[in-house]
């Protein structure tokens, strides 16, 4: 099955600050929001199918109810990737390898890895 380059769009669904950032960044499709309207909005855009991955702060991610939180967790698609906010105010995050990961459905350290003992 041949993919369309329209329907993997990355979109932007956070305060000002980052959403202007990523615009000029070259990221068309964002949402400004706040902590009150941001799971509505988040999950209006995990309805979409052009979207492959949403963009947040670490803090709007922090302030969703359990439930969503768990529909995150067990979405391949659309990949929700939080970023640290201005503030610089880290929550616990989760590391890229284990993004990619959940997207891939695989480690692709660990193929590596295995294949480079298999090859020596």
């Amino acid at each position: 099955m041949e993919s369309d380059v329209s329907s993997n769009k990355i979109m932007v669904i956070a305060d000002r600050l980052l959403v202007n950032g990523l615009r000029l960044a070259g990221i068309h499709e964002y949402v400004y929001t706040d902590e009150k309207n941001f799971e509505q909005e988040l999950l209006k855009a995990m309805k979409r199918e052009d979207i492959s991955i949403i963009i947040t702060t670490t803090m709007l991610l922090s302030k969703l109810n359990w439930k969503t939180k768990q529909l995150i967790e067990n979405t391949a698609r659309p990949l929700v990737i939080d970023v640290t906010d201005i503030s610089g105010k880290e929550e616990e995050t989760e590391s890229l390898q284990w993004l990619i990961k959940r997207a891939l459905g695989m480690d692709l350290l660990a193929e590596q890895s295995n294949s480079k003992q298999t090859k020596g």
